[in-house]
Order: C-alpha cells, then sequence, then structure tokens
C-alpha cells in the first residue's frame, strides 16, 4: 500500500471516531482515555507511532512492567499520568481445597448435564427408554454423587485430566471467604505503584461465574475522580490525588447470577450503568457527586418465563442523533433508546430471533446501530436508527460466526470482529456483505481497537495480532507478553497500556 492511500485511510478513521459520540467525548475530555473502548466508547485511538510489535521475553518495546495483584478483567484508563485499573483479592479458607472445590463441581455439573440430556432422550425416545437411562443418566447421577465423596487430590487429578478437553460447561468459580475490591492507579511514566486503594471489603460474596472476576467493570475517569463499579458490591468515587474514596454506594442490588460486567460510563453530572440481572432489569443513574441515586429505569419488556433470558452485562453508548443526546442500552432482546437526563425511554427495537446475557457495547456508524445479540444463537444486527417520525428498523443482518464477548468495530466501510475460537470476518458496514473470513491462532474474548492504521486483536494466551486496516486480509505482526489478556488495551501519546491476569505492561517504541 503507498503512503498517500494509506494516510487517507488514517484521515478517514480519525475523522470517524471524532465524529462519534460528541457529547460524550466532551464530557470526559480531559481523560487520556477516560473508559472501556476509549473516547467515544468505539476502539478508536488518535494519533499513531505505536508499536506493532512487541515481546515480554526480550524487552523489545516494553518501557515497563508492574505487577497488579489480585484478579480482574477491567481495562485500564487514563488520565494524564496516571493509569487505573480495578482489581479483586480474594481469600480463600484454603487456595487448594479452593481449587479442589471448583474442580468437583465442574466434574459434577458435566455429569449432571450429561443425566439431564439422557433423561430428556428418554422421554423423546420412549422404545429405547430403559437402555438409555441403565447406559447413561444413571451412572453419571452415581458418578456425580461419587464425586462429592472423593479425597481432594483424586479430584484434582481426574479434573486435570478432565480439563484437557475443555468441556463446554463451565460452573461457577470456588467463592472466597472475603474480598477486598480495590482501585490501583500507576504513573504512566514509570509504572510506580502510586495509589493502591481498598474501595470495599466484602464478607462472602456472592459466586461468580468462571470466565468472569469480581473487578470486570472497567471504571471511567475524569479530571481529578475515578468512578469504580462492582455491581452489587458497590459503585464508588475516588479522589485520583489523594487516593481517598469520596463516597460509596451499595443501594443497587441486581440478581447478576454471574457477577457483574457491565461497565459505568459518565454524562454530564451523572453515571449510568446497566443493571441487567434475572430479576427487575434497569439502568440506573448516580449522581457524580454524591453517589446518591437520580434515576432508575425498569426495562419495559420483560420475559417473565425464562428469568436467566433477561440477563445481559452489555455497556451503554451516549450519541447525538438528529440534534438530541441518546442513551443506547442493550438489553435482554431489545436494544432500548433513553434520554440520559431522565432515563425516559424514547424507543426500542426488538432482535428478530432474541439476545441475552451479551457482554459488548454497541457500535454506531453510517446511521446503523451494530449489536450482538450472544444467546441462544448469536446474530450480528445492523440496525437502522430511527429518522424523521419512522421507527427503527433491520438494516441487515449476520448469523455466521459472530462473537459473544467480544465487540466489534467499524473502521471506515467495513465492520470487524472475532470468535472466541479465532474466526476473523470483515463486513461491508452499510450492507452486510463478506469481504473475508480467515482464522488467527489461540482465542480471544478482549475487543479490539484501531490505532495508527492497524487493529490490534489481543489474544486470551497474551499474543496480540496486529493487522493492517482494509476490506482485504493481510496478514499483520505479533506483541507478546506472558500471561492471559482478558481486558481491553488502551492508548496514549504513541504507548499502549496492555493488561494480563497478573500484570499491567506500557508499550512504546
Amino acid at each position: 500500500m503507498g503512503l498517500l492511500p494509506y494516510m487517507f485511510m488514517l484521515v478517514k478513521i480519525t475523522a470517524l471516531a471524532c465524529t462519534l459520540n460528541i457529547a460524550h467525548a466532551a464530557d470526559t475530555a480531559g481523560a487520556l482515555w477516560p473508559e472501556w473502548r476509549g473516547p467515544g466508547g468505539q476502539g478508536h485511538a488518535q494519533g499513531s507511532g505505536y508499536p506493532m510489535t512487541w515481546d515480554e521475553a526480550t524487552g523489545h518495546h516494553l518501557r515497563w512492567r508492574t505487577e497488579i495483584l489480585g484478579r480482574g478483567w477491567s481495562s485500564p484508563v487514563i488520565d494524564r499520568d496516571q493509569v487505573w485499573v480495578t482489581t479483586a483479592l480474594e481469600e480463600h479458607a484454603d487456595p487448594r481445597r479452593s481449587h479442589a472445590e471448583r474442580r468437583r463441581w465442574q466434574l459434577s455439573g458435566l455429569l449432571l448435564l450429561l443425566f439431564a440430556a439422557s433423561v430428556t432422550a428418554s422421554l423423546r425416545f420412549r422404545r429405547h427408554r430403559l437402555g438409555l437411562l441403565a447406559g447413561m443418566a444413571l451412572p453419571s447421577l452415581a458418578g456425580s454423587l461419587v464425586l462429592m465423596l472423593l479425597p481432594e487430590a483424586q479430584v484434582l487429578r481426574l479434573g486435570d485430566w478432565v480439563s484437557r478437553y475443555r468441556p463446554i460447561f463451565i460452573p461457577k468459580v470456588a467463592t472466597p471467604q472475603r474480598l477486598q475490591l480495590q482501585a490501583v492507579a500507576v504513573s504512566l511514566a514509570d509504572g510506580r505503584i502510586l495509589h493502591r486503594v481498598p474501595v470495599f471489603e466484602i464478607d462472602q460474596p456472592r459466586p461468580i461465574h468462571a470466565f468472569n472476576s469480581y473487578a470486570t467493570p472497567t471504571a471511567a475517569i475524569e479530571a481529578g475522580r475515578l468512578y469504580v463499579h462492582f455491581g452489587n458490591h458497590g459503585t464508588a468515587c475516588v479522589d485520583t490525588a489523594s487516593g481517598s474514596v469520596l463516597w460509596r454506594q451499595q443501594e443497587i442490588q441486581t440478581d447478576y447470577v454471574d457477577g457483574a460486567a457491565s461497565s459505568p460510563i459518565l454524562w454530564q453530572d451523572l453515571i449510568l450503568f446497566q443493571a441487567d440481572g434475572q430479576h427487575d432489569p434497569e439502568v440506573v443513574a448516580l449522581d457524580k457527586k454524591t453517589g446518591h441515586v437520580r434515576w432508575r429505569s425498569p426495562r419495559s419488556h420483560r420475559r417473565e418465563v425464562d428469568p436467566e433470558m433477561q440477563k445481559t452485562h452489555a455497556t451503554p453508548l451516549i450519541i447525538q442523533w438528529e440534534g438530541s443526546e441518546v442513551l443506547l442500552s442493550p438489553g435482554a432482546g431489545w436494544l432500548y433508546a433513553l434520554d440520559p437526563a431522565t432515563g425516559r425511554e424514547l424507543w426500542s427495537f426488538r432482535y428478530p430471533d432474541g439476545g441475552y446475557s451479551m457482554a459488548m457495547r454497541p457500535v454506531v456508524a453510517h446511521g446503523l446501530v451494530y449489536v450482538c445479540t450472544a444467546f441462544p444463537r448469536p446474530d450480528l444486527l445492523a440496525i437502522r436508527l430511527p429518522a424523521q417520525g419512522r421507527p427503527a428498523e433491520l438494516a441487515w443482518k449476520h448469523q455466521r460466526a459472530v462473537p459473544i464477548m467480544s465487540c466489534p468495530i467499524v473502521t471506515g466501510d467495513e465492520i470487524h470482529f472475532i470468535t472466541e475460537g479465532g474466526v476473523l470476518s470483515c463486513l461491508d458496514a452499510r450492507t452486510g456483505a463478506l469481504h473475508y473470513k480467515e482464522r488467527l491462532p489461540g482465542k480471544f474474548r478482549a475487543s479490539p481497537s484501531a490505532a495508527g492504521g492497524q487493529l490490534y486483536w489481543p489474544g486470551l494466551e497474551g499474543t496480540t495480532h496486529v493487522l493492517p486496516i482494509g476490506p482485504r486480509f493481510s496478514p499483520g505482526q505479533q506483541g507478546t507478553l506472558r500471561g492471559s489478556i482478558q481486558a481491553s488495551p488502551a492508548f496514549t501519546q504513541d504507548s499502549i497500556l496492555m493488561r494480563t491476569d497478573t500484570a499491567l505492561y506500557r508499550l512504546q517504541r
């Protein structure tokens, strides 16, 4: 690719990132990377000169590495010379016992799932009922009961053997006896720990999904203030200069089932977040200065038959549309548009084939809202925003190789997305026509970013694939860190801030 096309593409991408969510970007203009997926919440970073290769083993393009104690999947946010992340320090009575407990429930749950499937099959195929019950149902039930009595050492050995095959059934993790939820500030310049702020101390926390952590929601930051959110365990405001907690809010209690994952966003004097649990799903607004509830907007469409299908882990997005500011909030089964000042529902759009438990954030371009519906089958929907009295309508949908966790990203006229298994797709963002479908090695849960004419795809095993932007697939370059990556990167100046399960890194040429 020559220099002129490259410059044209970079200008077009930068213009796209700047035109989306103008009002929202202005609210957090003082911060370099104020929230999950950056300024405007679309995954776009301005500027250039970011590294496209790095290697922790050799120190290539690695400026510093800082260990982060505890466990958390929240992405870094940046304000001036500070980088903030959240983390959860878990206190177990016996770490080995907790690991054995997790393995025990994994194996027992897998056998119980087999038992339920065999009983269902026996009811459907009556002629083979006795054979199914004798051959599958009773042994699986007996095996599950035996597992509860096995010594820990045998459970661990058996669990390690079964885990090689990555069973689909994933249970809740072993619940800690005590939990300390922290906000950690790191110096952007040299990686020193500036503040380690204990925000909440929780006894006997609720169990969460094995894919989740107790510190998954990404914080939101503005000049002098950090807003952290831990779902049921609370929301708080931290003074970034002193590290002191200014207020705490624990009034909002939601039956998340799998733990919280929706990140908060800032708009004017409000903190906005989704609280979509099994019962009474809603969107909540808190006062930034006091933490008091300003409004609560219950979902107008409920699925009372199956409460499991009411939950989501999505993060909302503020956009400007036809002169008004609108909060786009993906709920279970429906996309909602709310007035961010009052929570009043402006309009809603029903997903054609349903959808729940999504962990994405809407992407907006070309007058379309892109939403991944996750379960029971992940669809990518392109929803045309309402205009001149017309309701929102479906422009197109894509049903193959759509991600459940990772967000899509729009660059110019293309939309890109990747499944957990590494299937990378590029479509025409206006029509949904397929440009290419390729497979990248590894697994992917973090959301991608666009910076300097490149797309960054962080992998679960620590390798980030860096591919050139465009409608044609071109093999790119790689950066490798030790550990697992579930957080999305942050960009500032000429550096990338990347978080693994054990450390925070600054990558710089």
